[in-house]
């Protein structure tokens, strides 16, 4: 029998040379010496390096979204230039509507840039950039900047047609919510606007996201919420966001906040950390207003909402023709609904 103190394990050698560890903790443990040290590996670390590396929240955008523009390649200017054309954008006045926009199109890489890095949450975008609510359509020539025209106007040309595809699809099936819907549908005055929000609507339901273990279970009334709250008219948007505030409730991905009945919708916000920005302070549609908020999950660098991420997902792989970023995954039922729909066109 040899003790090996180096490594405080127990070696017996038998008559016939063969041997084998019996790797007991020096003082009375039941468990091997190795076991016990790997089973207590982390005691020994230093207080930085037990820190687990955290999971990410927002969107990854160092590989840039594998398409769109590099952020080298936005329009960029010397820092102090940056920080000159901020101050004026905070103090001019919105009648100076055009201005301001020109001046943030000339930093949009310096902005873009510090989002990225710094990871500033949206209360401090704003409070950097009070413009997005004052002028919506920041939003829009922030993401055209980054990924084109084309690909910023694919949403508002494409969903009335796809929407269509949509209830279409739903009208065959048999799911009791779907049922529901589809003669809520029909019961109404079948308007642009109705088929658009219909269509959206039906789209969630079809894409249930939100059934899965790791994301949580709700009811699919339940995750129409992280999408659109519709309340009637005559609700104050300062007092909607103080109770959401005094009631615990912080949401930090976007959604939309509808003022009137569910067939006519008179204003729409976007509500995200107890704060109301209006998606326009023109028109008025619910294809407008999801437009805004697509984009505003890319400009403020938010990761979609665990309840609609395949809705989301769908949209931008299908509407938008933005592929997958790394990370993403292109769940199943989102494959069986692009080809459904194109099928049926």
């Amino acid at each position: 029998m040899v003790t090996l103190e180096k490594y405080k394990i127990l070696v017996i050698v038998h008559r016939d040379q063969r041997s084998f560890e019996v790797n007991r903790v020096p003082k009375g443990g039941q468990s091997g010496y190795i076991q016990s040290r790997l089973k207590n590996i982390r005691r020994h670390l230093s207080t930085d390096d037990k820190q687990r590396p955290r999971c990410k929240t927002k969107i990854d955008q160092s590989t840039d979204k594998q398409i769109g523009l590099r952020m080298a390649d936005l329009p960029t200017v010397e820092e102090d230039e940056a920080k000159r054309l901020s101050t004026f954008c905070r103090s001019a006045p919105v009648e100076s509507k055009d201005a301001i926009l020109s001046a943030m199109k000339k930093s949009t890489g310096n902005r873009m840039s510090w989002i990225k890095q710094d990871g500033p949450s949206v209360t401090e975008i704003l409070k950097q950039y009070p413009q997005y609510i004052e002028i919506p359509e920041l939003i829009t020539q922030d993401f055209e900047q980054m990924f084109g025209t084309d690909i910023g106007h694919n949403f508002l040309l494409k969903w009335g047609q796809h929407a269509s595809k949509v209830l279409a699809y739903i009208s065959s099936s048999k799911n009791p919510t779907l049922v529901d819907l589809k003669d809520e549908y029909q019961a109404s005055s079948k308007s642009e606007e109705l088929s658009a929000l219909y269509g959206l609507l039906g789209l969630i339901h079809l894409l249930p996201s939100f059934n899965t273990r790791k994301k949580g279970k709700c009811s699919r009334e339940e995750v129409i919420q992280f999408f659109l709250d519709n309340q009637p008219i005559g609700t104050s948007v300062e007092d909607y966001t103080n109770k959401a505030s005094a009631e615990g409730i912080i949401r930090r991905q976007p959604y939309l906040l509808g003022i009137g009945n569910a067939h006519e919708i008179q204003q729409f916000f976007i509500i995200v950390d107890r704060r109301a920005i209006p998606t326009s302070r023109q028109s008025c549609n619910i294809v407008a207003a999801t437009d805004v908020l697509f984009k505003f999950y890319y400009i403020f660098n938010l990761d979609y909402p665990p309840q609609l991420e395949d809705f989301f997902i769908y949209l931008q792989t299908e509407i938008y023709n933005i592929p997958v970023h790394p990370g993403q995954k292109l769940a199943n039922r989102v494959k069986e609904i692009k080809v459904a729909l194109q099928m049926s066109g």
